[in-house]
This record gives structure tokens, sequence and C-alpha cells, in this order.
């Protein structure tokens, strides 16, 4: 939640909830005969923390920044519409209009 003048505003941010999975050293054999063991090569999961990493700070501001537009985007719908009534208000009011 962020609190954004008068409003309270809901953003959400990704998130890796667990930790990159580390998968086990395999044995390779042949006819009884140790070969030696099995290495990773790439982690992919590894890759996408590191690139969700990257990019959080660019996620945070548009995020933040969208919030804030939207708050101030209803703001000044809200003062318009104020203002539409108060004009409608007085023109009926001008004109002897009883609601």
């Amino acid at each position: 939640m962020l609190p954004l003048g008068a409003a309270v505003v809901s953003v959400d941010f990704p998130l890796y909830r667990q930790g990159p999975y580390t998968p086990m050293a395999l044995e390779l054999r042949e006819k009884e005969r140790s070969l030696g063991m099995s290495a990773q090569a790439v982690s992919v999961q590894s890759l996408a923390y590191r690139d969700l990493k990257e990019k959080i700070p660019g996620i945070v501001v548009r995020n933040v920044t969208r919030a804030a537009v939207r708050v101030a985007a209803q703001e000044v719908a809200r003062a318009q519409k104020d203002l539409a009534d108060r004009q409608v208000a007085l023109a009926e009011a001008y004109l002897g209009i009883a609601r």
C-alpha cells in the first residue's frame, strides 16, 4: 500500500519467494567404473533471478509513477465533477428549476 495524498493505492511488484534450485550432482558410471561427477552447466533460474534483480528499480519507478498519475487523474476528475455540479446548481437557481 502506498499513501499518495489523501489516497492509499495498492502497488504490486514481482517477487521470487523461493531460493534458486540447486540440483544434486550425479555420478557417471560405465560398467562399474566411475567416470566422474556431473555438474550444472547453466542455471536458467539463476539467470531469471539476476534479470529480475536488475529490473526491479525500473519496475518500482514505473509502478509508483502509474499509481501517482492514477490518483492525480482521479483528483482532477473529481474536481471537474464538483465544478460541473456547482455550475448546474447555479444554472438551476438562476432559471428557477427545482431538482
